[in-house]
């Protein structure tokens, strides 16, 4: 009988835990579209956004724009764009935040 009231409770903790990863990924996805969302509206630009956790932390950010539309601004705008949007969408500042350029290949 105690193993099976100890397998039961491990279940339920191991389900709790799920559930909060769960609740967590969904969290960070909203945050990445709140990311795009704020760029598009205050700067009208498209981007595409990328993160990584490692133990519940905010590892990395990558802001990801399309050449064609920011061929005329400079690095330290871009940077300045994805980290207001990264500051106003996060609630963790990243411990790096990359920004990137990115152009369409054509074949």
């Amino acid at each position: 009988m105690r193993s099976i009231s100890a397998a039961l409770i491990l279940s339920l903790s191991l389900l709790s835990i799920g559930c909060d990863a769960v609740s967590d990924m969904k969290g960070m996805f909203e945050k990445q579209e709140l990311v795009q969302k704020a760029i598009k509206e205050k700067y009208g630009l498209k981007s595409q956004v990328g993160w990584n956790m490692n133990n519940g932390e905010l590892t990395q950010v990558t802001v990801s724009f399309d050449a064609e539309e920011v061929r005329d601004k400079k690095v330290t705008e871009l940077e300045a764009v994805a980290k207001d949007a990264v500051a106003t969408s996060f609630k963790s500042t990243p411990r790096v935040l990359n920004v990137q350029v990115a152009c369409k290949v054509k074949n």
